[in-house]
Order: C-alpha cells, then structure tokens, then sequence
C-alpha cells in the first residue's frame, strides 16, 4: 500500500470513528450543560478509551473516572493512549491509581505517580488523566508545597545557570568540583551534573545560554 493510500485509509477510519462516537459526544454536551462536575456515561471499556481519545472539547484537560467494575486500569490507559496517537494528537495521559508516598511528596523519588500528579497539580495542557475511583479519596497536596519540592526540567525552557545552582542548593544538594555522590551536583561550564538521592546514577543538564537544550 501506498503512503498515499495508507493515509487515506486512516483518515477514512478516523472520520468513520468520529461519526460512530458522535452520539456519546452528543450525550456529554447535554451533560456538560448541568451544573454537575461529573459527566456519568454509559460506555463499555472499549467505547470509553474511545470517546476519552477522540473528544476533543474546548479544554485545557480531561478527566476520566472509569467505574469501579474496570478489571484492568493500566490496559485502558494504553488503549485511551493508542487511540490518541492514532488521532497524531499532541496530548499525553496519565494514571493516578494510588497516592503519593511520603518520599515522592517530598521529591526524593520521581516516579510515572509522582508526574501524573505533578501534571495534575500545574495544570499543564494538553496532559489529561484517568482517575481510579479508589484514588478519590485521596487528599491532593497543595499545589504550591508539592511543587516545591520537585525540581522539573523541560528541554526549551528559559533558565539561567545560577537559577538552577539555587534551586539545588534550596532542596539539599551539596555542589561539588570533581566527584559526585547521592545529593550533589557539579557546574561543567554550561552543563550541571546532577545525582539524586535516592539513585546509583546522575543526568546532566545542559543549557546553551539561558535556554535548556538537554
């Protein structure tokens, strides 16, 4: 088949896909006009990872709270994601199924938990999340005492070097010249050597001029 063929068969499979779901968006917007925060929906797993990846409302983010009755969480998350880099959507989904541990609130560890709930707390766009019921009960940290405590970098954000030797120094590292140890870091011209504590390896952090490059 045909690069040219193949796309228009994906295309016909998206347009059929979003004619097929139409209904189920149809059935959210007339909940969306209630004052409820919760939308309920009567949606097998299948129809739900569907609709999850295809809707595509005027938001900065989507929660999905499937029913306590969903055997396999972690298998529908991977369809919700597969379906989304089938639309080629610039969006990404998380799983929150547990709550943070004493040493991922305090940004010790860095887990795929600890992001799903730095994402949720920011409210970065374009991350959405798929909640399960038992993690309802769950007090969120506050944004502002979470955050923190955790040190992100993102390729393409604008920092100076010294910003980053501060923001260290604030969370307990100790900066060293030559070799570094768990809780330390090292300056390299425009390159930081970073090891957290709790890890056998460092990463580096490169800037050119005062924007991250990697």
């Amino acid at each position: 088949m045909s690069n040219a063929a193949h796309l228009d068969n994906c295309q016909f499979i998206s347009t059929k896909l979003q004619t097929t779901l139409q209904p189920f968006f149809h059935e959210i917007e007339i909940a969306s006009g209630h004052p409820s925060t919760a939308i309920p929906l009567s949606l097998t797993p299948e129809q739900l990872a569907l609709t999850a990846a295809f809707y595509t409302p005027n938001l900065p983010r989507k929660i999905v709270i499937p029913s306590s009755d969903f055997s396999d969480i972690s298998t529908f998350l991977e369809q919700v994601r597969l379906w989304t880099s089938f639309r080629n959507a610039n969006e990404k989904w998380h799983i929150i199924s547990d709550s943070l541990t004493e040493q991922e609130q305090e940004g010790i560890v860095h887990t795929e938990t600890s992001n799903a709930y730095r994402h949720l707390l920011t409210q970065t766009p374009n991350h959405h999340f798929i909640i399960s019921p038992g993690a309802l009960d769950t007090p969120l940290p506050d944004p502002d005492s979470y955050m923190n405590n955790h040190i992100s970098f993102t390729i393409g954000e604008t920092s100076k070097l010294q910003d980053i030797v501060t923001r260290l120094v604030d969370r307990g590292y100790t900066r060293h010249t030559t070799s570094l140890e768990q809780a330390s870091f090292r300056v390299r011209g425009e390159s930081i050597d970073i090891h957290p504590p709790t890890t056998q390896h460092h990463f580096t952090v490169t800037l050119h001029g005062s924007t991250l490059e990697k």
